[in-house]
């Protein structure tokens, strides 16, 4: 998967901030993140195969 974001800063804001956090986030602590960092999801997770 390739993912590109215009201006890079703000994902690698995402990233320091979520990886400051001391314990799992819950999906609406996520979303705010996400949105802090003019991101969203808009989407289900993706699900791994197993083979």
């Amino acid at each position: 998967m390739i993912v590109t974001v215009q201006p890079a800063g703000k994902l690698e804001d995402f990233f320091v901030t979520m990886a400051a956090l001391n314990r799992e986030p819950d999906k609406e602590e996520i979303a705010k993140i996400f949105s802090k960092n003019e991101m969203r999801v808009v989407g289900p997770p993706l699900k791994l195969e197993q083979s």
